[in-house]
């Protein structure tokens, strides 16, 4: 039964949870419509508040839980949907594990045309993984997180998900925070800060040093990078890389005993500076960077470049028309695709496999447990 509020264009109503979105709701029908509620586990029957007033889609609430599922957990985080960084926290790891693999392989059989039913999932520590977190300072209180939803800071004096060195940081309280400070503790002993004076940094990655800043990106989850980067190590080929988005050339830093010529290209040119120097010179092997976009890039030396080995790790936007082109037409012996987003890798696999390859492996990384994202690898052979 249903009963509507006609003052508040709303409606309470029973719904039944379908499966988990990549924002992290629960997704739900209404009359046929989708209704996003957050907080919800697949399966769950719940009486719930719906706003009417969406156009694609409908929000709601929960009133109440009328068939919990078993995989509800409590929440052990006191600011669990007040502070916007956990969406999962009331669900069970291990069931959290299976609504990632679900929401890669629906994304690729959506967006891409690809079947892949039970993907590979390499899974983190569930909470005391994160290493770099963004702080945002408060006009009348202490520092903290955006909140769930609005522009609010919520305050914050420890975090489950940080490790120990940004849980320290944040205890001491009286920091000198700026409107937006990122905060980078590498190895839970050092702790760095984007609003100190902070130039160059060393952080470990199975031994390799790499130099970089504490308020250029790097990823969140150092252990499970690791691991990452060894899986990434077993399938690459040939005497050339060519390393596409390159940040701080990590890529190329760890891979550089396996080539004899690493090509980085990265927009950021403070970055690429880091790269630099993260890349060791050895004997006669060769090593480029170019500090421009990649689109400007390839359209200016792409047709000379013959890599044996890509490596691409884009933004969430995923690779531009141009670069699948380009992509399309190379057909090196390897391409490695890394990505943060899984709709949009869809879209580029779906492309590429109908063009000029073919899957070799695929994987998911949870880097960031208690949350509906995650990173997956790809790795792609060029058809003959």
């Amino acid at each position: 039964m249903a009963i509507t509020d006609s003052q508040s264009n709303s409606i309470k109503a029973e719904l039944e949870i379908e499966k988990i979105i990549s924002n992290g709701c629960g997704l739900a029908r209404y009359n046929g419509r989708a209704v996003f509620i957050p907080f919800t586990v697949p399966g769950e029957k719940i009486y719930a508040e719906i706003d009417l007033t969406g156009k694609q889609y409908l929000e709601g609430k929960i009133l109440d839980i009328i068939e919990p599922s078993p995989d509800r957990v409590v929440p052990p985080c006191p600011l669990y949907g007040k502070c916007g960084g956990c969406s999962l926290q009331h669900i069970s790891y291990e069931r959290q594990l299976e609504i990632k693999k679900e929401l890669v392989s629906e994304a690729l059989k959506r967006n891409g045309g690809i079947r892949i039913e039970n993907p590979e999932i390499t899974q983190s520590r569930a909470f005391g993984y994160r290493n770099r977190i963004q702080l945002h300072s408060s006009v009348d209180g202490p520092p903290g997180f955006k909140q769930r939803k609005g522009s609010a800071v919520v305050p914050v004096s420890e975090c489950l998900v940080c490790n120990d060195g940004i849980n320290r940081y944040l205890a001491e309280g009286d920091h000198n925070i700026s409107e937006r400070t990122v905060l980078f503790s590498p190895d839970d002993k050092r702790i760095y800060s984007s609003a100190e004076e902070t130039d160059e940094i060393s952080v470990y990655l199975n031994n390799i040093e790499i130099k970089t800043s504490a308020g250029s990106f790097f990823q969140s989850n150092i252990k499970l990078f690791e691991k990452t980067l060894i899986d990434i190590k077993e399938y690459v080929k040939g005497d050339t890389l060519l390393d596409l988005y390159a940040g701080a050339a990590v890529f190329g830093t760890v891979l550089s005993e396996s080539f004899s010529r690493i090509i980085s290209v990265e927009e950021n040119k403070s970055a690429l500076k880091f790269g630099e120097k993260n890349i060791p010179d050895r004997g006669a092997f060769k090593k480029a960077f170019y500090p421009v976009s990649v689109e400007k890039f390839l359209k200016k030396e792409g047709k000379r470049i013959k890599p044996d080995t890509v490596i691409v790790d884009p933004p969430r936007t995923g690779l531009s028309k141009q670069v699948r082109k380009y992509l399309m037409s190379l057909k090196p012996e390897r391409l490695i695709y890394l990505s943060c987003d899984y709709t949009t890798l869809a879209r580029d696999l779906g492309e590429l496999t109908r063009g000029n390859y073919s899957i070799n492996m695929m994987k998911i990384y949870d880097f960031y447990p208690q949350t509906a994202h995650a990173e997956t690898l790809v790795v792609l052979t060029g058809k003959k």
